[in-house]
């Protein structure tokens, strides 16, 4: 299976694209089609690949997306070519890379990188149902007001359930005797660096709340049924927040059932 190449508009070949920027006629790297046509590519060695990538890099906004043929020599591991730090803030940083991957396909890939974060969803075990501790709070991001489960970057030095524990009593006030993580799973793979791990908390003890200076944070107990039907009806949007509700749904039809 070859690489594709979407371009904007017919064209007989790179030097129409970007003058003076498509490989020379010794090198020979591509044969070139029309729209939406396939782009075949030999095999580069890692120089020819990264010199490639280099010189095509300013003008990705007329060439979306540049990746090579699968290679046939039966690499199965990613080879990183080259990393280069673009950008660092106080919650993440990112970096440009280019790599090879296990399939043979050579790509930049800009990465937002990240130490990795705990959700908490801290569960009252009353009846008739749970009740679940949600957490509402403004997010510019989605430019609205978000209902989730508590959540946190792990800081420098933590690990996932220390984290977890800090971040559930400086957003909420409360404590817990009984943790327990029930899942793990990529924020957004395709370009964030980010793992997040769901923790169950049972046992609750209430406390006073240590937000950060530029939160703002209500806090509310809802019936686990209630909560399922607010992400079913669209009105919980968040991601992580999705994840964690249905799982504890999920896991308490099957205690159920037995």
């Amino acid at each position: 299976m070859v690489g594709l190449i979407p371009i904007l508009g017919s064209i007989a070949g790179w030097g129409s694209v970007a003058k003076g920027c498509a490989p020379t006629k010794q090198q020979n790297l591509f044969k070139t089609g029309s729209l939406g046509g396939v782009v075949e590519q030999p095999h580069l060695n890692t120089e020819q690949a990264l010199d490639f990538y280099r010189r095509f890099d300013h003008i990705r906004p007329l060439i979306p997306y540049i990746v090579g043929m699968r290679n046939s020599s039966g690499r199965n591991r990613p080879h990183l070519i080259s990393s280069t730090e673009v950008y660092r803030g106080p919650a993440f940083w990112i970096t440009t890379d280019y790599v090879l991957e296990p399939s043979g396909v050579r790509a930049r890939r800009d990465v937002v990188r990240h130490t990795g974060s705990v959700v908490i969803m801290p569960v009252q075990q009353t009846k008739p149902e749970l009740q679940v501790l949600l957490v509402r709070q403004y997010r510019h991001a989605a430019q609205r007001h978000l209902w989730e489960l508590c959540a946190g970057r792990i800081d420098r030095g933590e690990n996932q359930l220390t984290a977890a524990k800090r971040e559930l009593l400086e957003e909420t006030g409360f404590s817990a005797r009984h943790w327990k993580r029930v899942l793990r799973f990529w924020a957004s793979p395709g370009f964030v660096a980010e793992t997040m791990a769901i923790y169950v908390a049972t046992g609750l003890k209430a406390g006073i709340a240590r937000p950060e200076d530029d939160e703002i944070i209500q806090t509310r107990f809802f019936p686990l049924g209630q909560a399922v039907q607010l992400v079913m009806t669209g009105k919980i949007l968040d991601g992580k927040t999705i994840c964690g509700l249905l799982w504890l749904h999920e896991s308490t039809l099957r205690r159920r059932k037995k």
